[in-house]
């Protein structure tokens, strides 16, 4: 049962929610009076107007809205539009008044036709509405003859409402010129707002119009028009931004961070072409200029980085990795861009981020002498880089005989001894020779290199061999134990020498782990007793790609030539100095793959953060997987119970807890409605109260805490947000005993579904090993596949069956 207050705050949040986004940010008493019919057979519409008013007053400031209750502020906002409409527009308004007579509402409108009597006289413009913003909304009743017709209709897809919750996304509009005419001949009460939407009853029809949002002459995205709206009503309010309108178009800057923002209606084929998903926007492989805008905690403004050219490698919802062109100083560039921070690249912009990575600085005697010895360097077409930073795919012009060649490989050496750069070329014909006209270099050495061949090799259509920058090929994810027990270096021989693969030198860092995004990941093995095992579980096992990339980089710079990396064909990372060795396993190889759990023993490193794992050792090659000793077994299978006892347990707890709120008058929150949220794992039960737009309302939060602490309940500031939530003292003991039965009657269920999914493997003939992969490709035609924690039992139940006689 609520409470006279919580019925008028809930009304009071439905009429601010249809004013921003149907409204045009006015609320009215009509507006009010419409949205209270339209719930009025709910226990919410039973609230106070007078209530509803009061409260919609307190809030308006604060929720950016234009509140027009009493004559007065109707009044003046009346003058407001009159004072913006042109002097034949006021004068055929009162003409039609006048034709109208007594049949016309607007006849009896005391604040309009005083209105109209202070626009038409000699009064001068009063102060108050000299440069004001009036609004769009009609502030005076129509005649009978005017009210909205089929004609009135946007010609755009309607989005149906009903008490605030979409029943359809979108009607044609000629349906609902269908409908107005039943609502005229019927003679219902409808309304037409500001933005074309219609409200009758309990129902609402709301165009679907667009508008174009560029941001920094980045890359269109589309958006609504109430959002475009609101967001130029919002800069206006705030003195950081400049608004400047033209019609439904605005752009809108940013004092602070110079960010401009471009909004105009959107045009058909806008809609066609910028209508689709985010992640059509750029092909992977596509050039663009990203323009990031960050937050600077010190300042505590968002400051705008420098403009930088990359490469799309990949899409993660909502964002692109973005590869940079150049190198930052970690020696990785992949970054998560947001699609308004991209915009395609010229060839101009790809040209000058490629000279400006690859060109040395030089002085201006030594600038001089390249530019009068040659002729490329003078007129732009070639720049002069350093021996130890050409790579395969350069034309070097002047190579061998004054003949320009196309670098082939590149061998650096950086001691004992002088270090030095050994550069072979590409063959033209058979008669070139490769190792003969090879060339030796000091590392600061510098070759004439043209700027088409730099920009071709940077966008990777350069005719480049088989290299360091080659994707590793394709693997099939397979089960931890297996992948961790794979060990290709022979018996005897030391990770130095016999690591697989192709060998990886700092300069190849870039290509390899530079197409990789930040959020990809390795597992890492080091080498010990000639057998690869895990690290502790409080070191843990993952790192990012990153990361190996800061190491690898880190050891081959301070080795002075005695440590090694490899890559291998799977995309395994080697590295070893001789006397350390590790190995970076990428985790798309392993099968349900989790940072938050070892792969070696299957514990949480939440439930066993430290010591040894217990699995995950190599074998050598031909010794075969090794089998999981009972240990380790039985250590999972225990933490395996102990989270499904947590789980259920705090199951009761949320069901217990949420009886107790919905007694107490409290709504569940829904898509669109207010309420409170649970938030239940196996190491908590969180509560919180979120508003109509999903965000988190203190003030109910404390509420909820106050109901449940009414009942002997402990609602606890969580560390994050929101509640945690236990039982009263008296009631723990039951709550945990009602969650082990039902963890039980969970076990047995799943016993039984592992029995008869065993027996299904059984009757269709299958031989292969009852791996993960196997279990789950034999079972994917079923209606309800088995749930990956079941693959343990069915291999239980299947082996029972083997074991028979």
């Amino acid at each position: 049962m609520l409470t006279a207050t919580d019925r008028a705050q809930h009304m009071a949040r439905q009429v601010l929610i249809f004013a921003r986004l149907h409204n045009d940010c006015v609320v009215t008493s009509d507006l009010v009076d419409a949205v209270m019919s339209r719930d009025a057979g709910t226990e919410q519409g039973k609230a106070s107007p007078q209530t509803v008013r009061r409260m919609i007053r307190q809030w308006a400031e604060a929720d950016g809205v234009r509140v027009i209750f009493s004559r007065q502020e109707r009044f003046w906002a009346i003058r407001e539009q009159l004072h913006h409409m042109s002097d034949g527009a006021v004068e055929k308004l009162r003409a039609d008044i006048i034709s109208g007579g007594e049949r016309d509402p607007r006849w009896w409108d005391g604040e309009l036709n005083e209105a109209l009597a202070i626009r038409l006289g000699p009064r001068p413009v009063s102060d108050r509405i000299r440069g004001c913003s009036p609004v769009s909304v009609k502030l005076w009743p129509q005649p009978p003859h005017n009210r909205p017709t089929p004609d009135d209709v946007v010609d755009a897809p309607h989005a149906h409402y009903m008490n605030d919750r979409q029943v359809h996304a979108g009607l044609p509009a000629e349906r609902i010129r269908t409908f107005m005419g039943n609502w005229r001949a019927n003679r219902l009460a409808f309304a037409q707002g500001a933005d074309g939407s219609l409200l009758v009853g309990s129902s609402s029809y709301v165009p679907r119009q667009f508008h174009v949002r560029v941001v920094n002459g980045s890359t269109p995205e589309l958006i609504d028009s109430p959002s475009a709206r609101l967001e130029v009503k919002s800069a206006e309010r705030s003195p950081r931004y400049r608004v400047v309108r033209d019609g439904s178009s605005a752009r809108v800057a940013c004092t602070e961070t110079a960010e401009v923002v471009e909004l105009r209606p959107a045009a058909p084929e806008d809609v066609d072409r910028y209508g689709g998903p985010k992640s059509e926007r750029h092909a992977l492989g596509d050039l663009v200029v990203v323009r990031p805008v960050e937050f600077d905690r010190e300042s505590g403004q968002y400051v705008v980085r420098p403009e930088y050219v990359g490469q799309v490698v990949s899409w993660t919802d909502p964002r692109f990795n973005v590869r940079a062109l150049v190198a930052d100083e970690r020696g990785y560039g992949v970054q998560e861009c947001p699609v308004r921070e991209l915009r395609p690249a010229t060839r101009e912009e790809i040209t000058r981020a490629v000279v400006e990575n690859f060109a040395d600085p030089l002085d201006e005697a030594t600038a001089a002498f390249f530019a009068e010895t040659y002729q490329a360097v003078a007129d732009g077409t070639a720049v002069p880089v350093r021996a130890d930073r050409v790579a395969a795919g350069m034309v070097v012009v002047a190579a061998v005989r004054l003949e320009d060649r196309t670098v082939g490989t590149v061998t650096a050496h950086r001691g004992p001894g002088a270090p030095w750069v050994r550069v072979t070329w590409e063959p033209r014909t058979h008669q070139d020779s490769v190792t003969g006209d090879g060339r030796t270099y000091e590392p600061g050495h510098h070759l004439v290199v043209t700027v088409e061949s730099l920009a071709a090799l940077a966008t990777g259509t350069a005719p480049v061999r088989q290299g360091a920058g080659e994707p590793p090929a394709a693997v099939v994810p397979r089960p931890a134990a297996e992948v961790l027990a794979g060990d290709p270096i022979p018996a005897g021989v030391a990770v130095l020498e016999g690591m697989p693969g192709r060998e990886l030198l700092p300069e190849d860092l870039h290509s390899v782990f530079g197409a990789r995004p930040e959020s990809d990941g390795y597992v890492a093995q080091i080498r010990k007793a000639e057998a690869w095992q895990l690290p502790n579980h409080d070191d843990g096992a993952h790192i990012k790609a990153v990361g190996v990339a800061a190491v690898l980089r880190k050891v081959l710079d301070q080795s002075l030539g005695s440590a090694r990396a490899a890559l291998d064909e799977d995309g395994t990372v080697y590295l070893s100095d001789g006397r350390q060795a590790a190995r970076y396993i990428p985790v798309g190889q392993f099968a349900d793959y989790s940072a938050d759990t070892c792969p070696g023993c299957g514990t949480r490193y939440a439930v066993n953060g430290d010591g040894p794992c217990s699995g995950g050792r190599s074998v050598p090659p031909g010794a075969g997987a090794p089998a999981p000793g009972d240990r380790a077994e039985e250590v999972r299978r225990q933490n395996e119970r102990l989270e499904a006892q947590r789980l259920a347990t705090n199951q009761v707890i949320e069901e217990r807890a949420r009886a107790l709120l919905v007694e107490a008058g409290h709504t569940e929150a829904e898509d669109g409605r207010a309420g409170f949220v649970f938030l239940t794992n196996w190491l908590a039960v969180k509560l919180r109260g979120v508003t109509d737009q999903a965000e988190e309302h203190q003030d109910q939060t404390d509420a909820l805490a106050r109901s449940l602490e009414a009942h002997g309940w402990y609602a606890e500031p969580s560390k994050f947000n929101g509640l945690s939530v236990f039982p009263p003292y008296g009631e723990a003991a039951d709550v945990v005993r009602e969650g082990a039965r039902r963890r039980e009657r969970a076990e047995e269920n799943d016993r039984v579904r592992a029995r008869k999914f065993a027996a299904k493997w059984r009757a269709d003939g299958h031989t292969e090993e009852p791996t993960d992969t196997a279990l789950k490709a034999a079972f994917a035609s079923c209606v309800r596949p088995p749930r990956v924690e079941l693959y343990r039992l069915i291999r239980d139940e299947i082996a029972g069956w083997d074991a028979r006689p």
